[in-house]
This record gives structure tokens, C-alpha cells and sequence, in this order.
């Protein structure tokens, strides 16, 4: 006996179902068999039955021989029948065909996908067809969509737009559900190709999110300006040109500044600064593959706008790990080839930000066009940043104390500072207040403070 998935709810099910997504689930049970991976007893009643045939009795019971002469029947009744899928999802995916330059063959296997992914009683019937190798996995699209097995071998491959774009993961193509091979994107990357509409911000909410406006200047960084004065022109040049494979690598330790800077960069450039999300919509954090995957749709996305693009921490991408016990391989590694290919086609300019670059593999390093260590800032420099965070809340021999503290960087100066400014008028002493987060932040990285 087969009930309903516990993850699918009641109204899912009552939902009317489309003409085409019926002839796919029937294609399913019948010629690709999913009707026997019912139970083996002798009566089966479904809910998936029940929405494909709308039985005037619920509960109606059948026997396994009556059950497979209904589907049958019906899907010779409606196998060649003309059925399409709803208008708001054809539309989305010519919109995105066009976008990120997919063939008729591509654009079948998205559509299969997405109603794969958001239709409960498609979903279903195809996880009666249980683990499918990958040569499995191309027969059942073959009878599916109806296209030539090459031509499906061709579109999910690695140089295929479904590929290149992010769209779909190569890493799916283990043994698994049909459902988990052809996952794309994300959920959200579905919904809204499923009943949104379409546009690069919409496609990709939760992976890439415009960036806030910068709020450190030239000036903020004196101790580089020898690299920014050969950085601006070359992105200046690079964004006119609409040059590929401009990737600048900015690394230092956490607070120096470097997403500033990032942000400073395409805002000098008249450019939409995009940052790749490090965590989901519910603020759970997301794999390395998620993220790359994020960032590669962007790249095609977003490659018609004035664009740049910042993808922090990036240790997981690049950096192999120091432990020779755990002899965990870096994501860049494992296909280096196909990395450094990435990242000399890629479209839009991309700043890569690292913490470190220590356990960067040094044949990555030469691969970016500009690699700047982002220092803590000089006692001069801290001194004007607290000046101007601190919005005249603090004494003169409150900031010098503070501007003493050599590891004291700008992320730590601007969140005590918000934190001070905000509630300033319920405080009786900012400074000492301002001095008090500084000090704690400092002292829980490990550093000495004024007040130690």
C-alpha cells in the first residue's frame, strides 16, 4: 500500500492537474514502470490514483491486474494527445531561454524539471521508479520528452548551458531519485519560473543579493593606493569592454575592510555590485557547491547589466585543509581544469575575498589579475575612523586610546560605533561605552586591549 508522502500536503493533491504533467506521470507508471513498485497485495489505493482519476468513491479499492489495465488504458487514451504546460511557466523559461542561450532540447528538460520540482503528484510517481544510474536517468527522459538520447546526453552535459549556468549540478548525477538528479537551482530558482515573474533579481533571490552601498572612501585606504591606481583603470576598461576572466582577489585578516572595498570598487565603476549569499532565506548557512553554483548563474544572468559581482569567503572554494588527517580536497581542486577555465571565461567582473590565502593551492593564486592583501589600518587611519563613526561622541583621549590598539579594525570600529550612536541620549558616558565594546570584541579575538 502506497499513501500519500507525508512532505506533500492534501492540497497539493486537490489541485486541478495539467494535461501535460498527467501524460508525465502516466509515462512514468506505464512504459517506464513505476505502477509495479506498488505494493505487492492484492487491493492498492492511492491518493496519486485518485488525482489522476478523480474516482467518484475516495476509497475505492483495486486489484493490482485492475490497476495496470486502467493505466494502460489511459495512457494510450492520452499519450499522443497535444498537452501543454501552464503559459506563466512556457513564458518564464522562453524568457530565460533566451537569457542564457538554451536549445529546444534544454528547454524541455528544464521544463520537466521544474514541474518535477514543484508538483507534488509528479514528484511522486517519479520516485516510484526508485534509484536510477545515470544511463537509467537519460532512457527515462528519452521516453519522457520524447527527444533523441543523444541529444539529452549532449544538454546535460558539462559544456551544456544547464551545466555551465548552475542551473543543474553535476554532482546529482550519482545514483539517486530521479528527483534529486534533476534538482535545480534551488526552490526559489523553481517558484518563480513556476509562477513569478521572471527577471535575474526575481530568478536568483536568495542566492545573490544586491549589495549595500560602500561606506569607506579612497581615502579610508591610503596604504594601497599604488594598486588602486592601476585596479580602477583596468576595471574601468574591463567593464567598457565588457571584458571576460577579470577576477581580483582581495585577502587580509576578518574586518580589514576588503567587502568595502569591494563595494568602493564597482560603486566607482557606475557598476551593481551582486554578492554571492553565504546562507539560505531561513539564514542557514549553504554549502561551497551551493554558493558556486549561485555564482556561475550570475555570471550569465546578470552578464547584459553593468555588473560586478563579490563572492566572499572563499576558504571553502579554494583552500585545502592543514589537518593531514582529515585530508579534506578544496572544491577548486577537485577539478582544476575545469576551475581555471571558469575562471578565465568568466562574464562579469568578480571579486573573490579570503580571510586567508595561506592554504590557497598557488597555481589559483596566478590565476586572479590582481591578488591585494588588505592590511589593518595605520593609527592615523583608525584615528579618522573613529572621528567619523563615533559622530563626535567621543573625547579626544577617548579616541587616541582607542587608535592605540594596533589590531582595532574598521568592521570592529563601525559596529560598536552603530551600536553606541543609536542609543546615545539613554547612555551616561558614550565614550566609555564605545571603549567598552571595542575592548570586548578585541578581547575575545584573542588580542590586548587598552583596559588590559
Amino acid at each position: 500500500m502506497r499513501f500519500l508522502s507525508p512532505h506533500h500536503s492534501a492540497a497539493q493533491y486537490n489541485e486541478t492537474l495539467n494535461p501535460r504533467v498527467r501524460q508525465w506521470i502516466l509515462t512514468l507508471l506505464v512504459p517506464l514502470g513505476g505502477m509495479f513498485s506498488y505494493a505487492s497485495d492484492d487491493i492498492v489505493s492511492d491518493a496519486l490514483l485518485q488525482a489522476l482519476f478523480d474516482f467518484d468513491d475516495p476509497d475505492i479499492e483495486l486489484s493490482k491486474a485492475e490497476l495496470h489495465s486502467l493505466l494502460r488504458k489511459e495512457y494510450r487514451k492520452c499519450s499522443n494527445i497535444p498537452a501543454r504546460l501552464p503559459d506563466v511557466l512556457q513564458s518564464n523559461i522562453a524568457q530565460l531561454a533566451k537569457l542564457v542561450d538554451l536549445d529546444s532540447v534544454e528547454r524541455c528538460i528544464l521544463e520537466f524539471a521544474i514541474a518535477l520540482s514543484m508538483d507534488a503528484r509528479l514528484t511522486d510517481a517519479a520516485d516510484l521508479l526508485g534509484d536510477l544510474n545515470t544511463a537509467k536517468m537519460f532512457y527515462s527522459l528519452t521516453k519522457l520528452l520524447n527527444c533523441p538520447e543523444n541529444e539529452i546526453r549532449t544538454a546535460l552535459s558539462r559544456d551544456g548551458a544547464l551545466m555551465r549556468t548552475g542551473i543543474f549540478n553535476l554532482g546529482n548525477f550519482d545514483d539517486g531519485f530521479l528527483t534529486h538528479k534533476l534538482r535545480v537551482l534551488s526552490v526559489s530558482f523553481a517558484d518563480t519560473l513556476y509562477c513569478g515573474a521572471v527577471s535575474p533579481q526575481a530568478l536568483l533571490r536568495d542566492e545573490i543579493r544586491k549589495s549595500a552601498p560602500a561606506q569607506l572612501k579612497l581615502k579610508d585606504y591610503p596604504s594601497l593606493s599604488e594598486h588602486l591606481d592601476i585596479l580602477l583603470p583596468y576595471l574601468a576598461h574591463s567593464v567598457q569592454q565588457r571584458s571576460t576572466g577579470v577576477n581580483i582577489l582581495l585577502h587580509g585578516q576578518p574586518g580589514t575592510g576588503k567587502t568595502e572595498l569591494a563595494r568602493l570598487l564597482a560603486q566607482l565603476n557606475h557598476c551593481q555590485l551582486y554578492e554571492v549569499a553565504s546562507e539560505d532565506s531561513d539564514g542557514d548557512s549553504v554549502t561551497s557547491q551551493y554558493r558556486l553554483n549561485a555564482y556561475r548563474a550570475a555570471q550569465h544572468f546578470f552578464a547584459s547589466n553593468d555588473s560586478m559581482l563579490v563572492f566572499d569567503e572563499v576558504e571553502d572554494i579554494f583552500s585545502e585543509d592543514a589537518n593531514p588527517f582529515i585530508q579534506k580536497t578544496a572544491l577548486a581542486s577537485k577539478n582544476k581544469a575545469w576551475f581555471n577555465l571558469m575562471l578565465e571565461h568568466n562574464s562579469i567582473p568578480t571579486i573573490w575575498i579570503s580571510n586567508s590565502i595561506n592554504r590557497m593551492d598557488p597555481a589559483f593564486v596566478r590565476r586572479f589579475d590582481f591578488v591585494i592583501e588588505v592590511p589593518l589600518p595605520s593609527k592615523e587611519q583608525r584615528v579618522k575612523l573613529l572621528k567619523r563613526y563615533s559622530k563626535g561622541l567621543l573625547d579626544k583621549k577617548t579616541v587616541q586610546g582607542l587608535a592605540d590598539q594596533e589590531q582595532l579594525s574598521p568592521a570592529v570600529i563601525e559596529r560598536a560605533a552603530h551600536v553606541v550612536t543609536s542609543i546615545a541620549e539613554k547612555l551616561e558616558n558614550p565614550a566609555q561605552a564605545m571603549q567598552l565594546l571595542i575592548d570586548s570584541t578585541l578581547k575575545s579575538q584573542g588580542y590586548s586591549t587598552a583596559q588590559m
